[in-house]
């Protein structure tokens, strides 16, 4: 799997340019925004998104069944797009938590109330449910025919997170008063249940990928 990650990154390399375009917008938009959440989000989800972008490259020019004829199994090739895509989507979502957190700190002068932690932390159950939706839609279509499935799958997640934070809004329910109101062990206890949910959706997409990719014939 070391050999696979390696492969994918250097692929990553070849399109630094687009890497360092993803910063600068990250940059721009922390400089302009009052609330940087939608940063944290964005940038989370896009680069997961860009990750998966590396199997056009491994499907491109028969690209498929040159790989398999080294020491790698298809089982083994769906498992390391799936630690990749985790890997970087929570890289990702680390860094902009961080740089969101400093540039609260550097405009307000005081850390982000418990409230915007808990808003950044609803990012890796999306990010989890984006690579749920992604990876057999890219394995089963390929390259080409999953890109409308991608606008599909993140058009849903922000129209769920827009239903959501509507309902919430029209309920008079806001995140600081559920920070406010919900005792501490009742607050673990909801993010040990998003945490389940997602490793559940993402163990049920990596079974329904390696069966795909098990039947595809190159």
């Amino acid at each position: 799997m070391r050999g696979l990650i390696c492969k994918d990154l250097r692929l990553m390399m070849v399109q630094k340019n687009f890497l360092i375009m993803l910063a600068a917008v990250a940059l721009v938009s922390l400089a302009a925004m009052d609330d940087p959440m939608f940063v944290i989000m964005y940038m989370t989800l896009i680069f997961t998104s860009f990750i998966l972008s590396t199997m056009s490259y491994d499907e491109f020019d028969n690209g498929f069944p040159f790989l398999f004829t080294l020491p790698i199994t298809r089982k083994l090739y769906v498992r390391e797009k799936y630690v990749l895509a985790l890997l970087s989507g929570a890289a990702a979502w680390v860094l902009t938590t961080l740089l969101s957190a400093g540039s609260c700190i550097f405009s307000d002068g005081a850390l982000p109330q418990l409230s915007w932690f808990a808003a950044s932390f609803m990012v890796l159950p999306m990010l989890a449910v984006l690579i749920a939706l992604m990876m057999p839609f890219k394995l089963k279509f390929g390259s080409e025919n999953s890109r409308m499935a991608l606008v599909i799958a993140v058009a849903a997640v922000f129209a769920l997170i827009g239903a959501v934070s509507g309902a919430m809004q029209a309920a008079g329910v806001s995140l600081d008063v559920l920070a406010a109101t919900l005792p501490p062990m009742s607050m673990a206890l909801c993010a040990a249940l998003l945490i389940a949910f997602s490793a559940f959706i993402l163990l049920l997409s990596y079974t329904i990928s390696v069966r795909i990719m098990e039947r595809r014939e190159f």
